[in-house]
Protein backbone atom coordinates (compact mmCIF):
# COMPACT_ATOMS: atom_id res chain seq x y z
CA UNK A 1 0.00 0.00 0.00
CA UNK A 2 0.81 3.48 -0.88
CA UNK A 3 0.04 6.61 0.66
CA UNK A 4 0.85 9.93 -0.74
CA UNK A 5 0.20 13.35 1.17
CA UNK A 6 -0.39 16.09 -1.30
CA UNK A 7 -0.86 20.13 -0.52
CA UNK A 8 -1.18 23.25 -2.54
CA UNK A 9 1.86 25.21 -0.69
CA UNK A 10 4.30 25.24 1.24
CA UNK A 11 4.20 25.13 5.31
CA UNK A 12 0.87 23.87 5.19
CA UNK A 13 1.89 20.68 7.47
CA UNK A 14 2.46 17.89 4.58
CA UNK A 15 5.03 16.75 6.73
CA UNK A 16 3.04 16.68 10.22
CA UNK A 17 0.33 15.01 8.73
CA UNK A 18 3.03 12.26 7.46
CA UNK A 19 4.31 11.76 10.49
CA UNK A 20 1.09 11.31 12.30
CA UNK A 21 0.33 8.92 9.34
CA UNK A 22 3.16 7.02 10.01
CA UNK A 23 2.65 7.07 13.94
CA UNK A 24 -0.74 5.87 13.57
CA UNK A 25 0.18 2.94 11.41
CA UNK A 26 3.44 2.09 13.83
CA UNK A 27 1.11 2.35 16.88
CA UNK A 28 -1.06 -0.33 14.72
CA UNK A 29 1.98 -2.64 14.07
CA UNK A 30 2.20 -2.14 10.62
CA UNK A 31 5.06 -1.65 9.28
CA UNK A 32 5.45 1.97 7.24
CA UNK A 33 8.42 4.11 6.31
CA UNK A 34 8.79 8.21 5.05
CA UNK A 35 9.91 8.78 1.72
CA UNK A 36 10.11 12.62 0.74
CA UNK A 37 11.67 13.02 -2.35
CA UNK A 38 11.43 16.78 -3.31
CA UNK A 39 11.81 19.25 -0.28
CA UNK A 40 11.96 23.54 -0.62
CA UNK A 41 13.32 26.17 1.81
CA UNK A 42 16.58 24.42 2.49
CA UNK A 43 19.62 26.80 3.09
CA UNK A 44 22.81 25.34 0.72
CA UNK A 45 24.61 23.82 3.53
CA UNK A 46 21.31 22.12 4.68
CA UNK A 47 21.67 20.57 1.39
CA UNK A 48 24.24 18.51 1.21
CA UNK A 49 24.63 14.74 1.79
CA UNK A 50 22.80 14.54 4.86
CA UNK A 51 19.19 13.83 6.22
CA UNK A 52 16.68 17.02 5.84
CA UNK A 53 15.10 18.68 8.44
CA UNK A 54 11.40 17.11 7.22
CA UNK A 55 13.09 13.26 6.81
CA UNK A 56 14.73 13.71 9.78
CA UNK A 57 11.14 14.31 10.83
CA UNK A 58 9.60 11.27 9.18
CA UNK A 59 12.45 9.34 10.73
CA UNK A 60 12.19 9.89 14.31
CA UNK A 61 11.84 6.93 16.80
CA UNK A 62 8.21 5.95 17.11
CA UNK A 63 7.31 7.48 13.68
CA UNK A 64 9.49 5.02 11.27
CA UNK A 65 11.68 2.52 12.99
CA UNK A 66 12.89 1.16 9.28
CA UNK A 67 15.20 4.31 8.37
CA UNK A 68 16.75 2.98 5.40
CA UNK A 69 14.28 5.27 3.10
CA UNK A 70 14.60 8.33 5.24
CA UNK A 71 17.59 9.91 3.47
CA UNK A 72 18.43 13.32 1.21
CA UNK A 73 15.49 14.05 -0.96
CA UNK A 74 15.90 13.56 -4.62
CA UNK A 75 15.98 17.49 -5.33
CA UNK A 76 16.61 20.01 -2.38
CA UNK A 77 15.34 23.51 -2.96
CA UNK A 78 16.70 26.81 -1.37
CA UNK A 79 13.58 28.80 -2.20
CA UNK A 80 11.09 28.18 0.68
CA UNK A 81 8.09 28.06 -2.11
CA UNK A 82 6.35 25.59 -4.32
CA UNK A 83 8.28 23.33 -5.97
CA UNK A 84 7.98 24.53 -9.66
CA UNK A 85 8.99 28.34 -8.41
CA UNK A 86 11.61 26.97 -6.10
CA UNK A 87 13.63 25.39 -8.92
CA UNK A 88 12.82 27.95 -11.76
CA UNK A 89 14.49 30.19 -9.12
CA UNK A 90 17.26 28.12 -9.05
CA UNK A 91 17.81 26.73 -13.07
CA UNK A 92 17.00 23.29 -11.37
CA UNK A 93 14.56 21.01 -13.48
CA UNK A 94 12.89 18.82 -11.87
CA UNK A 95 12.39 15.65 -13.63
CA UNK A 96 9.22 13.65 -13.21
CA UNK A 97 10.38 10.32 -14.46
CA UNK A 98 13.22 10.59 -12.50
CA UNK A 99 11.84 11.09 -9.28
CA UNK A 100 9.58 7.69 -10.13
CA UNK A 101 12.60 5.92 -10.77
CA UNK A 102 14.48 7.06 -7.38
CA UNK A 103 10.94 5.94 -5.36
CA UNK A 104 10.86 2.57 -6.98
CA UNK A 105 14.60 2.21 -6.75
CA UNK A 106 13.99 3.13 -3.12
CA UNK A 107 11.32 0.23 -2.57
CA UNK A 108 13.12 -1.81 -4.52
CA UNK A 109 16.32 -1.37 -2.63
CA UNK A 110 14.16 -1.48 0.74
CA UNK A 111 12.52 -4.82 -0.24
CA UNK A 112 15.76 -6.53 -0.99
CA UNK A 113 17.19 -5.41 2.20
Amino acid sequence: MAVRILGTGTGIGRTCVGVAVLRAFAGRGIAAVGLKSIETGLPNDDRRDRATPDCEALSRPGVSEDTFHVKRPRYSLADPVSVPLSAARSGERIDLGEVRRWVIFTEFARAVG
